[in-house]
């Protein structure tokens, strides 16, 4: 027994002193131990100063924890316990500076469940090393150094729950190592130096839930390889980039979480109850058929763009991550399965556009992160169906002003703009959000590490700062003086020739500066006249009155903005217009069209930047001008309140743009024409029954020509009437057969029939990828090239041809050359039951339910087939 653990139990016996141990060469002098004992717990630490208390021995410990004191090799813990009189079994143990297990647990330890000895210096695992020990539940043995493990250094243990090895420097592991742990749930082996793994290294395994296999060096994995872990619920693995089989998981139905680091996964992954997938830093080619997956994270993995039908049928995914990646662009149909997502983190990627649809199916969003991107604007109604849409993160992007349209979200609560390169934030622009009427807003806006100016071209808003003080935080807070300086570039009518009733305001000094004209609310039935001399800009204020129609500004070219909303006005005439507007808010008058001079003035005006055209009674007419103005305003972004105009259809208002009017101009149509309708068809029944007599002739030869060419053909009559040899001159072979390799004895079958003229009295010349593909070559090239040197292309279609990505991957191909060429070049020939047509892929789907198709077990069956083939001279 060491001198150190002597120490201990005198330490226990009679509290903790410092003793002179010179006379004993196993531990040095003046060794200092305290101990710690609390309920049924007792600590024992070497080396530090004494701080223990005298304790009752008589009292029960079930948990021993001993820190920093070495234990020599071949020495155990059951005497020096057993002299320490503690009482009861002991649960739990742990201990560190551990170098052997070898001896370690004698005696006493036969109720023990808990065994920590995380972070010793372990070589090895010897057989016997847990013999006294077979209640355990709970062992860790990560961070040690272990090397090599006997196959039956857990043999005794086989009560255990939970197994940690991670972090240790195994390379192999023995076939059946585990095999007695017929209850263990956990198994951690991450961290490790494994190169290889099979399914007999999980022989046993029937309990296992969890498993880490990360950051090891595995060179090849199987498909079979976790066949022996049938109730597996959560595994981590990766760190070799190694390619994942497609079918590794296929049947774990337990199988809910799946995390991949650095692995291939190009193949896809075949998981029938997925619910979380996390793929980090691999090679990802297609995510498609995770019907189930809720929350899908791929990050770090180089993705520069994503197919449109990438999420296609996961409607149960409720967070979506693809930070981190390369992205550049997104489809517009990217996510419009995605129904009941709640959060999508797009953040570090090269977004530099974002497409005014791509958000429009994601209903349910609550928050987005596009941080770290390239963005300068966010289109006008990028968020217009976001209705539960309450965090939107833009930070370190490329924003120059503020996208105010986001602040019309109505449940919008946080809008990060931080690090952008906004400048100022203008006045006008920010009261159109309505923010100023809602003093209780919840919205919090951030503006840090932004060039913002707090000069003068902000006075407007630091005047009225004090209303949205709630909304931007730390916005110019020092501008007292500012506003003193601003304040007094304030004019009044005797410095310059403002119109009587008006107020004028003056932005800049120099050269007559921009001016702001406040009319507003004045009872005015006209416009007073305009001076503009020497201005560079001007701005007019005419809200709030009596006008029935805009002012004849055509030749002032200064008026920049036009702010006319709460009046009379009727129409809108481009004569009325300066050449140089950029702000028109004519919303809340009396409207009732758009002339067609005013669409020409919209689409050739650069210049325009807003348009407000809201509360107007719009008559939606069935014309040319109201078709114009429909397309007109799509097209045109800047028209801010879009989604609000409205017009009235059958004394009914309704949106502009939900395509009611479309609808009804159709409906008016088709009854404007009925009473013509009419006559035609009484018309057509007359010419229908003179003509009935000699259409049934050609009727039946019509309804009947497949057969009768086919009878032709198969006794090598009349062969003009389908030859197409002349076309296909060049081709090499008669036909490709494309099949899955689980209908190769089908495949094999035919391809002897129609090579060996068995059936027809005909030989083909057949490309068969099995024979006929260069070794070597891309599968890809090669399919390509079989499909273009093959004047037919021959598609087996089974289930399994549906569940083979090659073998859809050779029809996609076949059928987009035979559109190219405008022929029909495929020949579909259904073997089995294919199963529930609308459940196929798109293509494939469409095709089967407008062409037709040979059914293998039809009698006509071989002359179909060979007249389907392309028709060759004998």
């Amino acid at each position: 027994m060491s001198a150190k653990l002597v120490l201990m139990i005198l330490v226990i016996l009679r509290g903790c002193y410092t003793y002179d141990l010179s006379s004993d060469s196993q531990i040095s002098s003046n060794t200092l131990v305290s101990c710690i004992v609390a309920d049924e717990r007792i600590t024992i630490e070497c080396g530090r100063k004494n701080d223990s208390y005298q304790h009752n021995m008589n009292e029960k410990i079930h948990e021993v924890t001993i820190i920093n004191c070495s234990i020599q090799d071949g020495h155990g813990f059951d005497a020096e316990l057993e002299r320490c009189e503690i009482k009861g079994e002991i649960v739990t143990f742990q201990a560190n500076k551990v170098r052997s297990l070898k001896g370690l647990f004698r005696s006493g330890f036969a109720k023990l469940e808990n065994l920590i000895l995380y972070r010793n210096q372990i070589t090895e695992v010897n057989e016997d090393a847990f013999s006294q020990v077979p209640n355990l539940k709970k062992l860790d043995l990560g961070r040690n150094i272990i090397v090599r493990l006997h196959k039956y250094s857990f043999s005794k243990c086989v009560e255990l729950n939970v197994l940690k090895l991670n972090g240790n420097r195994l390379s192999t592991l023995p076939d059946g190592i585990f095999e007695k742990q017929k209850k263990l749930e956990i198994l951690y082996l991450n961290a490790n130096r494994l190169e290889s793994i099979t399914k007999e290294t999980f022989e046993g395994l029937d309990s296992l839930i969890v498993l880490n296999l990360e950051l090891n060096n595995f060179k090849y994995i199987s498909e079979d390889v976790f066949q022996n872990i049938p109730r597996l619920r959560r595994i981590q693995f990766g760190n070799s980039k190694i390619q994942i089989p497609r079918n590794i998981f296929a049947h774990h139905v337990n199988l809910t979480y799946v995390d991949l680091l650095k692995v291939n996964v190009t193949n896809g992954l075949n998981v029938t109850n997925l619910e979380r997938l996390v793929i980090k830093s691999s090679e990802v080619m297609t995510i498609s058929g995770l019907s189930k997956v809720k929350y899908l994270k791929i990050n770090e993995s180089v993705i520069r763009s994503l197919d449109e039908n990438t999420f296609q049928n996961q409607s149960h995914m409720i967070s979506l991550d693809l930070s981190s990646n390369n992205l550049t662009n997104l489809p517009d149909r990217l996510f419009r399965d995605l129904k009941n997502l709640k959060w999508l983190h797009l953040h570090h990627n090269s977004l530099a556009n974002i497409s005014e649809n791509i958000f429009k199916y994601l209903e349910n969003l609550t928050s987005i992160d596009l941080s770290y991107n390239c963005l300068t604007i966010i289109p006008p109604h990028a968020f217009a169906y976001s209705k539960h849409l309450k965090s939107v993160n833009l930070a370190n992007n490329r924003f120059t002003k503020i996208p105010y349209n986001l602040m019309k979200i109505d449940n919008l609560h946080e809008l990060n703009l931080e690090s952008n390169e906004i400048s100022s934030v203008k006045y006008n622009e920010l009261r159109s959000t309505n923010i100023f009427l809602n003093s209780t807003s919840s919205l919090q806006i951030n503006l840090d590490n932004n060039p913002l100016k707090c000069d003068c071209t902000m006075y407007e808003f630091l005047l009225e700062k004090g209303k949205v003080a709630n909304v931007f935080n730390n916005l110019c807070l020092y501008d007292e003086h500012t506003l003193k300086i601003c304040a007094t570039r304030k004019l009044f009518s005797d410095i310059w020739n403002c119109p009587n009733g008006c107020e004028c305001l003056q932005r800049k000094k120099e050269d007559g500066g921009e001016i702001k004209l406040l009319c507003a609310g004045k009872g005015l039935q006209k416009v007073p006249e305009i001076f503009s001399d020497n201005v560079t800009s001007l701005e007019l204020d005419i809200r709030n009155n009596n006008l029935t129609e805009l002012p004849k500004l055509r030749t002032n070219s200064q008026i920049v903005v036009i702010r006319a909303s709460n009046n009379q006005i009727t129409e809108i005439e481009s004569d009325n217009l300066p050449p140089n507007l950029r702000v028109l808010d004519v919303s809340d008058n009396n409207i009732q069209r758009i002339s067609a001079n005013f669409l020409n003035y919209l689409k050739n005006h650069e210049s325009l930047e807003i348009i407000s055209l809201n509360g107007n009674p719009f008559l939606c007419r069935c014309s040319n001008d109201s078709e114009l103005f429909i397309a007109v305003a799509k097209e045109h972004n800047s028209l801010i309140d879009l989604q609000d105009v409205k017009c009235n259809i059958s004394n009914s208002s309704h949106p502009l743009l939900n395509g009611l009017l479309e609808r009804h101009c159709l409906a008016k149509s088709f009854e404007s024409t009925e009473n013509s309708y009419l006559s035609l068809m009484q018309m057509c029944i007359v010419l229908s029954v003179l003509s009935i007599l000699g259409g049934i002739t050609g009727i039946l030869c019509y309804k009947y020509k497949q057969f009768i060419k086919v009878w032709l053909y198969a006794h090598n009559a009349c062969l003009w009437w389908v030859d197409e040899e002349y076309l296909d001159r060049h081709k090499k072979y008669d036909a490709f057969i494309s099949y899955s390799q689980f209908d190769c004895d089908f495949a094999y079958k035919l391809i002897i029939k129609l090579e060996n003229g068995e059936n027809a009295n005909r030989k083909f010349s057949l490309c068969v990828h099995e024979r006929n593909f260069i070794p070597g070559q891309l599968i890809a090239q090669s399919i390509a090239e079989s499909v273009e040197n093959s004047r037919r292309t021959i598609i087996i279609l089974s289930s399994n041809f549906i569940k083979s990505e090659w073998a859809m991957h050779e029809f996609h191909y076949a059928f987009c050359k035979s559109l190219a060429e405008k022929r029909n070049r495929l020949i579909i020939v259904k073997v089995g039951d294919i199963g529930d047509i609308d459940k196929l892929d798109d293509t494939i789907k469409s095709y089967v339910k407008t062409r037709t198709y040979i059914e293998s077990e039809d009698k006509w069956f071989w002359d179909k087939l060979v007249y389907a083939l392309t028709h060759r001279t004998i």
